[in-house]
């Protein structure tokens, strides 16, 4: 899929199934692993020049994974990442009115079985 031309990027280096709704762990592992991606994402943000918004935008994720997972999983799993990169980083908050998800992509194959990643693109929204 092409992306505006105003489109930022931040990669974030963690595979999404580990936070997947089919893993059955217990509450206070799944609670860690959710700290863990928040701080990863927003150490991400940091790292990757700190890219912000002010009004409205979208965003686009690309899974990067050795398996897919499907489309409802990929969302959920990926919660955690875009808590951490929205809340106060690159927008004001992740409800509808600043973030609405434009699509999302995996990208599969050999080359990702140890390299998992989440690519997470945003631009402002078109003024309505």
């Amino acid at each position: 899929m092409a992306l505006p031309e105003d489109a930022k990027s931040v990669i974030v280096k963690y595979d999404v199934n580990r936070l997947s709704p089919n893993q059955r762990i217990f509450w206070a592992e799944r609670s860690k692993r959710t700290k863990a991606a928040k701080a990863l994402a927003e150490w991400s943000w940091r790292t990757q020049g700190r890219p912000g918004f002010n009004g409205p935008c979208n965003y686009h994720l690309v899974i990067f994974r050795g398996r897919r997972i499907d489309q409802d999983n990929a969302v959920a799993s990926c919660k955690a990442i875009l808590d951490g990169l929205f809340h106060g980083q690159m927008l004001p908050d992740d409800s509808e009115k600043y973030a609405k998800l434009h699509g999302i992509e995996q990208v599969t194959g050999k080359a990702w079985e140890r390299c998992e990643a989440v690519q997470v693109a945003v631009w402002e929204r078109a003024k309505e």
